[in-house]
Parts: structure tokens; sequence; C-alpha cells
């Protein structure tokens, strides 16, 4: 028998998971804790096997400061956010990873004039934009079902090590707002 609170459990572990691959980890610290306290106050949970790797896992974000992470932007509307990571492949190529989350009705009514740009064979809208002001190119790829954005950029510059370490936090600030503009403008968002 499936318990109402193993369901929650589940819930918050996805969403934890989620929030590490764009590093969030304010949230996935949160979604985490749930998880050990719906663990906790059930005796009768099948997942009590994932008790130790949530606290493990909650050992190692506290290690992390918040600052060597994503960056988030609170309240596109009210409990709706945008969190999102850059990751550096190269001297001048990076991966972007974007998510919008909050309350999944909140979310879904947020991204509903999306809905009618769907094509019907693929989930993901995908195109490419240039940002001159930022120096880089990107092929996005959007999926509205999930709220994810990824996307590959070419940097106009190449970067090198000091660079990047010097102005990663600053830089990824102004591409996560970026790409939340490009959403925001394409799909007449609020």
């Amino acid at each position: 028998m499936v318990l109402k609170s193993d369901v929650e459990m589940v819930k918050a572990y996805k969403e934890s998971r989620m929030d590490i691959w764009v590093g969030n980890r304010e949230n996935s610290l949160k979604n985490l804790e749930k998880c050990l306290m719906y663990i906790k106050n059930n005796n009768e949970s099948g997942l009590k096997v994932l008790f130790d790797p949530i606290e493990k896992t909650i050992e190692s974000w506290n290690k992390i400061e918040s600052n060597q992470l994503g960056c988030t932007i609170d309240n596109l509307v009210p409990n709706v956010n945008f969190s999102g990571i850059l990751l550096y492949s190269g001297l001048n190529s990076g991966e972007f990873r974007g998510r919008i989350y909050g309350s999944s009705l909140i979310v879904s009514e947020y991204l509903n004039p999306i809905q009618g740009c769907i094509n019907k064979e693929t989930l993901n809208l995908n195109w490419v934009t240039v940002n001159t002001m930022g120096g880089f190119t990107a092929k996005i790829s959007f999926n509205p079902s999930n709220a994810i954005l990824i996307a590959n950029l070419i940097f106009h510059q190449i970067f090198d090590d000091q660079t990047i370490k010097n102005n990663r936090i600053v830089i990824q600030e102004e591409i996560c707002r970026f790409f939340l503009r490009e959403i925001k403008n394409k799909f007449n968002l609020i």
C-alpha cells in the first residue's frame, strides 16, 4: 500500500533533485528536510532506505557557500520563482540550466499562454538568440510542461580562468536574468 506521506516525500525528493540540477541550494535543502520529516514521522514507510543518502546530501550542501551556486529570481508572480546556473564547458562555451518552480498549479497557470506554441510532435520549444550586450549566442530548448530551460552558449570572447573566477557570479546573474526575459518576451508572459 502506498501511503500519502510516501507520495509527498517522493515529490519533495524529486524537487530537491531538480534544485540540485539548477544550483538552488536553499530550495534543495528545504525539500530534503521535508523528506527527512516524512521518513521520521512514518515508521511504515518503504522509503526509509533513503534516509542516510538524504542526510549525506544535506551535509554536503551545508559545506557549500550559497554564492558558489546558481542564481534565483523570486516572485515572477506570487509563489513562482526562477533558478538557473551557468556551467562553463570551455574557454568560450557553456551550458545554462534554468527552472521555473513554485506551486505546480500557479506555475501551470503562469505558463498557460505557451500551450498554443507547443508542437504536437515535440514538447520542447527550440530557438536561437544572440545577446550582443552579453556577448554570446545561445541555442535554447524550453520544455513548458516541466518548466525547464537548457541553453548551449557560445561566447563572443574567450574567458580565461581568472576572468571567470572574478566575474562568475555577476555573469551568471546577468545570464539568468537574460534567459528569464527571453522566455517572458517570446511567449508574452507577465
